[in-house]
């Protein structure tokens, strides 16, 4: 079968057609969406060739129905592995499918219904130390949400509060990201080992973000905790060779959770927290259902009848997904829809784009959680809605993920409402997860 090559731009590169900095990328899947329609081939010079892809029929064919044709790309990896070496996001084959069912068990939702109560404590505890605060008190909700996602996956996934180590950790991963970033889009990028100035930083904060790791292993080993996913991972042996992970592969799977844990679930909660202050009369919903629980914290057995909680949510990550772009590489030539896919090639899906398409939601520059009321999905393709990626690729994640952002938001709502001090306009930062830029300051209100 034969299908047609996609319209897109020549020599991409050459003609300065690509952007200059990761913060314009999205700009310029639009401006490509806009001319060229929901697929396209960008040549960006001789042997790099990449797909955009926003096709929902599209999408579903590479994520799930013949995502055997398809892996992540070796560009990908091999920038992202230069922070998290070959862990569960960046490693492929057996040795990931190997990954990918031993951890498994743990992601479980019901094997995650035990960890709620300690998520509901940690948010209390960050509570408290608010409480300390003057009503009306200045912070940093993007801080604050990272310090708390921190404090969860440590205690949940490694069994150590690693709450302390937010700013030794937060702006290191940062810089290591925009390292990443930088090796992931630039059609050539120098080797790690050449002395330059973005090497040498990019090494010191490795280094940073490597010994905080090694400290939780460590510290672990010398611990008596045996119930966590870090020991699952030190004690397994492999039932052919009897060998236990080395040292770097446990590193590499640690600082992969220790990302995923807590760095996307922090960018989520942050986003959340500005969509309510932007928008009162959504937040006066969400607070009247939480606030009938005045007599005691909310727990996770109280989410079923907080429907409004998880809607929240959803819809945060409909409009700023942390995982706001999703590659792939065809490892076979293909036909997706029509449309020749050339083997070797990279595939740029991607969520933010897809989740803002106005074929599939109405005002999708709106904020309106009840679009994710029960049975609203039917109106919808399957996939013009996927944060955490799809197929048996889908984050591993993705319950640890939601069960921890509804008992924050349900706890935190129902003692303070948290309001933006500036009334301009949050800035995206598309480094790597989906952040807001800088500081984002907003004032603490107790409930009355």
């Amino acid at each position: 079968m034969v299908g047609k090559i996609p319209p897109g731009p020549r020599n991409a590169f050459l003609s300065g057609l690509l952007p200059k900095d990761v913060s314009k990328q999205i700009d310029f899947y639009y401006k490509l969406i806009d001319k060229y329609g929901d697929y396209v081939r960008v040549d960006v010079m001789p042997g790099f060739t990449f797909y955009l892809i926003v096709d929902p029929a599209g999408v579903e064919h590479i994520l799930q129905t013949h995502q055997l044709k398809y892996r992540k790309p070796n560009r990908f990896n091999n920038a992202f592995g230069v922070i998290a070496g070959n862990g569960l996001v960046t490693s492929e084959g057996e040795h990931w499918l190997k990954q990918r069912r031993l951890m498994q068990p743990s992601f479980h939702r019901e094997a995650l219904v035990s960890l709620t109560d300690m998520m509901a404590a940690n948010i209390q505890w960050l509570l408290s130390e608010w409480d300390q605060l003057p009503d009306g008190a200045e912070i940093d909700i993007a801080h604050e949400m990272m310090r708390l996602t921190l404090k969860n996956v440590g205690m949940s996934l490694f069994g150590i509060d690693i709450s302390d180590q937010s700013n030794k950790i937060a702006p290191n991963l940062i810089r290591a990201f925009q390292h990443a970033r930088y090796k992931l889009n630039a059609p050539f990028s120098l080797p790690e080992w050449l002395p330059t100035r973005e090497n040498r930083e990019f090494k010191e904060a490795r280094a940073a973000l490597n010994e905080v790791v090694q400290d939780i292993i460590d510290t672990h080993r010398r611990s008596a905790s045996t119930h966590d996913l870090l020991n699952l991972l030190i004690s397994t042996q492999d039932a052919d060779t009897g060998e236990r992970m080395t040292d770097e592969q446990l590193r590499d799977e640690v600082i992969t959770l220790l990302i995923a844990g807590h760095d996307t679930v922090g960018a989520a909660l942050s986003w959340a927290w500005i969509l309510l202050s932007q928008n009162p009369d959504k937040r006066a919903i969400l607070n009247s259902e939480v606030r009938h629980l005045s007599s005691r914290y909310p727990l996770w057995a109280d989410m079923q009848n907080m429907p409004y909680v998880k809607q929240v949510f959803d819809e945060s990550m409909r409009m700023y997904p942390p995982a706001w772009g999703q590659p792939r590489e065809a490892i076979e030539n293909d036909i997706v829809e029509g449309f020749e896919i050339e083997k070797g090639h990279m595939i740029a899906l991607c969520q933010y784009i897809n989740h803002r398409d106005p074929r599939w939601w109405s005002e999708p520059e709106q904020f309106k959680p009840e679009r994710f009321a029960d049975g609203s999905e039917k109106d919808r393709p399957k996939v013009a809605y996927f944060p955490f990626g799809g197929g048996s690729r889908m984050c591993i994640g993705n319950h640890f993920a939601t069960m921890e952002a509804m008992l924050a938001l349900a706890g935190i709502s129902q003692r303070y409402d948290i309001d933006l001090i500036s009334n301009e306009s949050v800035q995206m930062d598309l480094t790597f997860t989906l952040k807001p830029k800088g500081r984002v300051s907003c004032r603490l209100r107790r409930v009355a």
